[in-house]
């Protein structure tokens, strides 16, 4: 079941007010114009994962969507997070389209429609860094060790993901979101202990 549903986050609110006030001519307007943008593309992209997830099992998994977390120095957000019995599992939703690469030295890169190759951050990094400091949060909080299995989603069904064949980490943690319903309850069946109850479970999701 849906326990936090996702809302339009404050930032994107915030851009939209500013460019409706600041006029045209300003030279600040383009690069408001631009962050708005790439704010409504990356909001659209999580708003793709909804219809996926309904498929899921309502009685097995807790979602909650939009978590912005204090950690041990400082805040986390979590795109989308699965409680269950058995594990967690973060989703990093990403709303590349093109190409995107992922190399064995770590570096990520998204090819365009221009054909211009460009670096981001691996989405892979960012997803084990939540992933640690989930744990972190976890166990200063009195949990037991949940086992915690990040999954990172494109939202774009034509996006091409190209990896090499022996990055295992990718071919088990980079999916479209079309793919969430069958793969992950591959990943559940890969946990068949649970580690807390149905109370714990509800009490750990509020």
């Amino acid at each position: 079941m849906i326990k936090k549903p996702r809302t339009k986050p404050s930032y994107l609110c915030q851009l939209e007010e500013l460019d409706q006030r600041v006029p045209i001519h300003l030279p600040q307007k383009a690069d408001i114009q631009k962050r708005l943008k790439n704010e409504k593309s990356g909001f659209k992209g999580e708003l793709e994962v909804n219809y996926p997830l309904s498929f899921l099992p309502q009685q097995d998994f807790i979602i909650l969507h939009g978590l912005r977390i204090k950690g041990a120095s400082h805040y986390f957000q979590i795109d989308t997070l699965l409680l269950s019995r058995y594990l967690l599992i973060p989703l990093e939703t990403k709303n590349f389209y093109g190409l995107i690469e992922f190399e064995d030295n770590g570096q990520f890169t998204r090819t365009g429609d221009s054909g211009k190759q460009e670096g981001y951050p691996n989405p892979l990094y960012q997803s084990m860094y939540h992933r640690e400091q989930l744990q972190q949060f976890l166990k200063s909080n009195g949990w037991p060790a949940i086992p915690i299995y990040p999954l990172v989603v494109i939202s774009f069904p034509n996006t091409i993901v190209r990896s090499s064949p022996k990055n295992r980490e990718v071919i088990e943690r980079v999916h479209h979101s079309a793919k969430l319903p069958f793969i992950i309850p591959h990943i559940v069946k890969q946990f068949p202990k649970p580690i807390i109850d149905d109370v714990q479970l509800l009490s750990l999701s509020n």
